[in-house]
């Protein structure tokens, strides 16, 4: 056979073989099925308040074997900044909702939308009937007030920070915690919606509880220059930061709320419906456990591997 014969055959038979390669490489990507996707949908989403949440979803979605997109976000003017997030996420593609509702307006216009794909909340205080993974208010409230008498005493007065002060939730919380601290001689000084340094100053009190991420900030920063000497700080969150206080001892207890479980249980309870569980996915309740320094670096609590994060 002459050389120009034998490279066209060689030629053929390398176009063939390529030919072949790609039939495979088609039927492979056809035969293995794309991985269902779950939006997760956060206020300020690249917040570090949200690290454990995060690892929570991850988690799960390895178990599962499902994609998570953490879909970013800035800071929700009001609910319908929120909604639109949700619905991109949708016209996305998206076959899985979990979704932390800033206000009582967004789970409102939930329930009014009809995704076709499942749908869970997270932390909701919604009246409306919602699925969602929730807190136990009530074991917060009276765990964290038991905490407070523990170690303030009895025969004390206390300041109350909250941003939602009139949230189900924190009215729950509080109504526990009244419950519990009365009896014991507490007397309520004062509950404001937003952490004001100044205020907190002029308004001194034995015991003050703050019940949200900013008053907890603000609290500490009190506490670590000594400007507020003689007064207690405890707190309710789910941030690293807040563990980090408590660790800096600027603040003495925490009710905090495992959020890592709260991804965890929230991928979970979808990723088995977009696998094809046909009922609707479960409300499950997450307890919020009560830390003092002592608990941070305990290896039952698992805390430790992140306080520096």
């Amino acid at each position: 056979m002459k050389k120009s014969g034998r490279t066209f055959v060689i030629i053929e038979l390398l176009l063939a073989a390529f030919a072949i390669l790609c039939i495979v490489m088609m039927v492979r990507s056809r035969s293995t099925p794309e991985k269902k996707k779950i939006a997760v949908i956060v206020e300020d989403s690249e917040n570090d308040i949200w690290s454990m949440l995060k690892e929570g979803t991850q988690e799960a979605a390895k178990e599962k074997n499902v994609d998570i997109r953490f879909v970013t976000t800035g800071t929700f003017e009001n609910a319908a900044d929120e909604i639109d997030a949700v619905d991109d996420a949708v016209r996305d593609g998206c076959d899985g909702l979990l979704i932390y509702p800033v206000n009582e307006r967004v789970v409102q216009q939930l329930k009014k939308r009809n995704y076709h794909i499942p749908v869970l909340l997270m932390i909701t205080d919604s009246e409306y009937d919602v699925r969602s993974i929730n807190c136990d208010p009530v074991d917060t409230g009276r765990n964290l007030a038991q905490m407070i008498i523990d170690n303030s005493g009895s025969n004390r007065t206390i300041g109350i920070i909250t941003d939602r002060r009139y949230s189900r939730i924190v009215r729950q919380v509080k109504a526990e915690i009244d419950k519990v601290l009365k009896p014991e001689g507490y007397r309520e000084s004062f509950i404001v919606n937003k952490a004001d340094e100044d205020y907190i100053r002029n308004h001194r009190t034995d015991v003050l509880l703050c019940l949200d991420e900013e008053a907890i900030t603000t609290a500490s920063s009190l506490v670590s220059e000594n400007k507020i000497p003689g007064t207690t700080v405890y707190g309710c969150g789910f941030s690293p930061k807040d563990i980090y206080q408590l660790d800096m001892e600027n603040i003495k207890g925490l009710a905090y709320l495992d959020i890592f479980k709260v991804g965890y249980y929230g991928v979970s309870e979808i990723a088995d419906r977009v696998h094809g569980n046909l009922s609707q996915p479960r409300s499950r309740t997450v307890k919020n456990r009560i830390l003092g320094k002592d608990d941070i670096f305990n290896e039952k609590n698992m805390l430790y591997t992140f306080v520096y994060k």
